[in-house]
């Protein structure tokens, strides 16, 4: 996990919080009420994907960083 001060740095950037749904090290219960404390965003939890997002859902991954690069 990273500092406090580092993500508190990442509130006013565009970001996405992932997680994958079998991800035992970063479960969505355990995270999602420090993501939104300190970065001010939710988690979006990817349904069958582990701890390795990219290499399991790269489709997933990609749309989602579409999606962010198209915010205004």
């Amino acid at each position: 996990m990273l500092p406090n001060a580092v993500l508190r740095r990442w509130r006013d950037t565009p970001h996405r919080v992932l997680v994958g749904e079998h991800d035992a090290m970063h479960r969505h219960d355990r995270i999602a009420r420090p993501v939104e404390a300190l970065m001010g965003s939710g988690v979006r939890v990817l349904p069958g994907v582990g701890e390795a997002a990219v290499h399991e859902a790269p489709g997933a991954v990609a749309e989602i960083v579409r999606e962010l690069t198209a915010a205004p």
